[in-house]
């Protein structure tokens, strides 16, 4: 599960685009500001103790936005920042 962004393009001289890219962890009513995601993994600003369960990413990227059902099959551990995550299913 990796995150390819088409046809993104960072500021230039000439016109570019910079894009808003947000993403988010959404568990039980709360909801984590992601700051780097890999295919199995993720580091989440401000981790909580949380025991495993499924959760949610979301990711917008200017107008587009989608989700995605994921588990965190280790759950979360304050004062962690990397959170295991697998295919929910």
């Amino acid at each position: 599960m990796g995150i390819r962004f088409r046809g993104m393009k960072s500021s230039s001289f000439h016109g570019g685009h910079s894009a808003l890219v947000r993403m988010r962890l959404c568990l039980d009513g709360l909801s984590f500001r992601i700051a780097q995601m890999g295919p199995d993994f993720l580091f989440v600003d401000s981790p909580c103790d949380h025991p495993p369960v499924n959760a949610v990413i979301e990711l917008q990227v200017d107008d587009t936005r989608r989700s995605w059902e994921v588990n965190l099959p280790h759950g979360m551990k304050a004062g962690e920042e990397r959170v295991v995550i697998a295919a929910n299913g």
